[in-house]
């Protein structure tokens, strides 16, 4: 609740703070850096999603799954967003996040029964990413970024999964069958 009370102070005081191209912008801990910690601004937004979502967990058995906290969730982070600030992010999105994966119909479903590009987006989307970032320059906005990697990443998670991944999965359960 801390980390949460701070994010929002800080999100109050310094909208955007630590996101998109304003990532060295000064907050309430005044841009200081702390090797192997970075820029202490950054811990509050980057913390409190972390938290909100080991919170969820503990207390899994507790959180009602209820559309009606679904539906708040949605409008308190439409208000939020109307007013530029992302303050209530981590907690009304670890909610719909964990109230998404508790759904008895996944849409991943299909897609995963062909192919699962999960690991192979895992491993290429930060290499891919960051070349993108050094070609294109650092100003390159999150969605920007996200909308040229993502078709390039599937792409390559897909070759990966038809070249190495199926193939190897294929052998190991020849392998478990002679056993």
């Amino acid at each position: 609740l801390l980390v949460l009370l701070v994010h929002i102070a800080q999100e109050w005081s310094f909208p955007g703070i630590g996101q998109g191209n304003d990532i060295y912008k000064a907050g309430l801990f005044h841009g200081i850096e702390i090797p192997l910690l970075g820029n202490l601004d950054r811990w509050p937004r980057l913390l409190s999603f972390f938290l909100a979502g080991s919170v969820c967990f503990l207390y899994r058995e507790r959180i009602p799954r209820s559309p009606r906290l679904l539906l708040l969730s949605v409008l308190l982070l439409a208000l939020c967003a109307r007013w530029g600030l992302n303050a209530m992010l981590p907690l009304c999105g670890a909610y719909l996040l964990l109230y998404a994966a508790g759904a008895s119909v996944h849409p991943g479903k299909a897609l995963t029964q062909r192919a699962d590009l999960s690991y192979g987006i895992y491993l290429y989307a930060y290499p891919v990413q960051q070349l993108l970032i050094q070609w294109i320059g650092p100003r390159i906005s999150p969605l920007a970024l996200l909308a040229i990697a993502l078709p390039i990443v599937s792409a390559m998670a897909f070759l990966s999964w038809k070249l190495v991944e199926q193939p190897f999965l294929r052998r190991k359960l020849k392998l478990e069958v002679t056993k």
